[in-house]
């Protein structure tokens, strides 16, 4: 199975040294993706590294090994849970990984409903079918299927599968930002789990050449996420941090190690926060 480099040192699959480990191992399940959205590495026309997701580097490692190391570094607390990140069309593997691993899984997959049945049944802790855009106009021009669809799906699994069903969504793929904000809101709503995320321009596909959102495009927003999520007009540094399942933190996933950084994988200083606060009103 792939893991992504970060992952890989944390549960010692790779001797490297890193300022930020990841809380949580991440798994790839699968090839290129049979899906085509417009930002992803993985995408089915994508020039990009068959290695890569978004900025990280995903090897490859025996699925014993990786199993056994990832067992042992959950029960020595070196991290919280799994998250397996499954390409279209890999769903029995993801499915065999999450029945080999007895630890606390999440998942994102483009699933139907059988698959979502079946990923629960099995023990999976959340699903996350990522609606990526906050419209349907951006929807179409990145990605295929029904936008609508896809909203009614969320819908009906949030309803059946209460605290147990997550989305993506990406700041800057050409939405204003109130049309995030009132989706957020539709998803806090429906009790969906948001993960939030900075578009990531990546080598090799469709949209290379945009360009990533402004940080005070992303600060309001992080701003605005965690005031609906917690029902407070309160700021502080928590805001910042990496939004999505609890343990996630998600390291370099949107930035380089030499900035800007968008999504904060630890907690922040307190000079980190204030200098967040100016960036919100750029």
């Amino acid at each position: 199975m792939k893991i992504s480099v970060g992952s890989a040192v944390a549960i010692g699959l790779i001797d490297k040294k890193t300022d930020a480990l990841p809380t949580t191992c991440y798994v790839m399940a699968g090839d290129r993706c049979s899906n085509n959205c417009a930002f992803c590495a993985q995408a089915r026309d994508s020039r990009a590294d068959a290695n890569m997701l978004s900025r990280v580097e995903w090897p490859e490692f025996d699925d014993e090994l990786a199993y056994d190391k990832i067992i042992d570094a959950y029960t020595q607390g070196k991290i919280w849970r799994v998250c397996i990140q499954a390409t279209g069309g890999s769903f029995e593997k993801a499915l065999e990984i999450v029945e080999n691993l007895q630890v606390p899984i999440c998942i994102s997959i483009n699933a139907n409903q059988e698959q979502v049945d079946k990923l629960i049944e099995a023990g999976v802790e959340r699903v996350t079918i990522a609606l990526d855009a906050a419209t349907e106009k951006v929807f179409k021009k990145i990605k295929q299927g029904d936008f609508n669809k896809l909203l009614d799906f969320l819908d009906f699994n949030a309803k059946k599968y209460p605290c147990r069903i997550g989305t993506h969504l990406i700041v800057g793929l050409g939405e204003k930002e109130e049309e995030m904000v009132e989706r957020i809101k539709w998803m806090n709503e429906r009790g969906i789990i948001i993960g939030l995320f900075a578009f990531t321009p990546v080598k090799g596909t469709r949209m290379e050449n945009e360009n990533p959102p402004s940080l005070g495009v992303y600060r309001r927003i992080q701003a605005e996420h965690f005031k609906i999520k917690n029902k407070t007009d309160k700021i502080e540094p928590k805001v910042f941090q990496t939004p999505g399942c609890e343990g996630c933190n998600r390291p370099y996933y949107n930035e380089s190690v030499s900035g800007p950084i968008y999504n904060y994988p630890k907690k922040l200083t307190e000079e980190e926060f204030k200098k967040c606060l100016e960036e919100m009103k750029k």
